[in-house]
């Protein structure tokens, strides 16, 4: 049975279309079940009630999308775990 190159090159692409996606919907999921810590809703909560974020920042103080790749400042183990987490304010563009 003869398979034609236009036929593997849509297998091909249609695999790495899934490849990606889950990729994709594994990554968001592990921010989520991040974001939905107690620990996390702590540290944004500390952030919004200190007086000199808020004068920084501005009000709302929004958290924005955690880089999981950054291995330097992300990282977890067996006893602690440190993330980055990036906040603006309407503030924080002026300077």
């Amino acid at each position: 049975m003869k398979v034609s190159n236009l036929r593997l090159m849509q297998i091909a692409g249609w695999g790495g279309v899934i490849v990606a996606s889950t990729g994709f919907f594994l990554q968001n999921r592990l921010i989520e079940n991040i974001r939905n810590t107690e620990h996390y809703k702590d540290a944004l909560k500390t952030l919004r009630l200190n007086v000199g974020a808020v004068h920084y920042l501005g009000e709302p103080i929004k958290d924005k999308r955690i880089k999981l790749t950054d291995s330097e400042n992300n990282n977890a183990d067996e006893t602690s775990a440190r993330f980055c987490v990036p906040v603006t304010g309407p503030k924080d563009k002026e300077k």
